[in-house]
C-alpha cells in the first residue's frame, strides 16, 4: 500500500496488511514479458480543466450509469466496460479507456474487447490478458506493487511513467487520469462496501471476500481488501491535487459526504458544484509558508525547496 509524498514513496497505514495476490518475482516475470512485446507506453499530457469519468464496478453503478456521458472521457475497469456496453452505451475512440493491472488470470471473462476502447494495461498483468486483447489498442503502464518495482523499472524500462496509486484498479485509474492531465473526476461505482450480498454490479472473478463491518463506518459491510482500499482513498483525497465528485451510495460516498473536504463531494449535494468549479493554482514555496502561517489548509505538507 504505497503512495507518493513529496516525490517519495511511503506506505499508507491500512487496517489489514495483506500480501499481494502474486509475489514480486512472479509479477516481475509478467512485467518482463509485457515490456518485451513493444507496446507503446503511457505518457504525461498537458493539464486540462476537462473532467474524466471513472467507472468502477461497485454495485451503485446500477443506480448511476445513466448519469455517465459517453461523449466525455472515461476509464472503465474490471466488468464495468461490459456493464456499460450491456446498457447500450457506445464507446468513442480516444475518449474511452479500460484499465487493468491484476496479475492473475482468473478474471478474463469480465473483460470485453471493443475496437473503440484503448486498453491501459499494467505491465504486471497476466500474459493471458494481453493475448485476449490481441488486435485491440493497448498502451502499457507500470504500477508500483512492491519495494523493488522502482528499481526494476530503472533497470529494465528506464524513463517510463511509474504510477503509485494503491491496491486497487480504481485508485490506479484516477492516477492514470492524472497522468493524462486531468484533475477533475466524476467517480462512479467506487463504493468500498457491499450492497446486500453484492460486491460488484455483476459477475467478477477472483477470491471470495468475507463480509465484516467497515472500520470507516460500521453500518456498512465490507471486506478486508475493500477496507484497505477505503483508507487509501481517504489518503488520496487528502494528499493529491485532484477534485472528485462521487456518485451513488456506499461507505466511501458516506465518508466523503461527512468529511468536509474542499476537493471532494457527493453528486447532488450543494458542495458538489463547488468541487467541480475548484482549481489549483501553482504557488511558490514562500507563498505556501505564508498561507500556512495564516491558517489556510493545504492539501499536503510543503517541503523545503532544493
Amino acid at each position: 500500500m504505497l503512495s507518493v509524498n513529496a516525490g517519495k514513496l511511503s506506505k499508507v497505514k491500512v487496517p489489514y496488511p495483506m500480501p499481494p495476490a502474486l509475489n514480486e518475482e512472479q509479477r516481475e516475470r509478467h512485467m518482463a514479458w509485457s515490456v518485451s512485446q513493444g507496446y507503446p507506453r503511457v505518457k504525461y499530457r498537458t493539464m486540462t480543466d476537462e473532467t474524466m469519468q471513472i467507472v468502477a464496478y461497485g454495485p451503485s453503478i446500477e443506480d448511476t450509469w445513466q448519469e455517465i456521458n459517453p461523449d466525455k472521457p472515461l476509464i472503465t475497469m474490471s466488468g464495468s466496460l461490459q456493464f456499460l456496453l450491456g446498457k447500450g452505451l457506445k464507446p468513442r475512440y480516444g475518449r474511452w479507456f479500460h484499465a487493468h493491472v491484476d496479475p492473475r488470470s482468473d478474471n478474463l471473462a469480465v473483460v470485453e474487447r471493443h475496437k473503440d476502447v484503448i486498453y491501459l494495461m499494467g505491465s504486471c498483468a497476466h500474459p493471458k490478458m494481453f493475448k485476449l486483447l490481441d488486435g485491440m489498442k493497448i498502451v502499457l503502464w507500470h504500477a508500483v506493487s512492491g519495494a523493488h518495482t522502482k528499481t526494476w523499472i530503472e533497470q529494465n524500462d528506464p524513463g517510463q511513467v511509474l504510477v503509485a496509486a494503491g491496491s486497487t484498479i480504481g485508485l490506479s485509474s484516477i492516477h492514470l487520469g492524472g497522468v493524462f492531465g486531468y484533475r477533475h473526476f466524476e467517480v462512479h461505482g467506487m463504493d468500498g462496501s457491499f450492497k446486500g450480498d453484492a460486491r460488484h454490479a455483476g459477475p467478477h472473478g477472483g477470491i471470495v471476500q468475507g463480509k465484516r463491518p467497515s472500520v470507516v463506518n460500521g453500518a456498512y459491510q465490507t471486506s478486508r481488501l475493500m477496507d484497505n482500499a477505503n483508507l487509501e482513498v481517504q489518503n488520496m483525497l487528502r494528499v493529491f491535487p485532484l477534485f472528485c465528485v462521487f456518485h451513488g451510495e456506499g461507505v466511501i460516498q458516506d465518508w466523503v459526504r461527512k468529511a468536509n473536504l474542499h476537493n471532494a463531494a457527493v453528486h447532488g449535494t450543494p458542495e458538489a458544484q463547488n468541487v467541480r468549479n475548484g482549481r489549483y493554482i501553482p504557488i511558490s514555496y514562500e507563498q505556501a509558508k505564508e498561507f500556512n502561517l495564516q491558517g489556510l489548509p493545504l492539501i499536503n505538507e510543503f517541503v523545503e525547496a532544493d
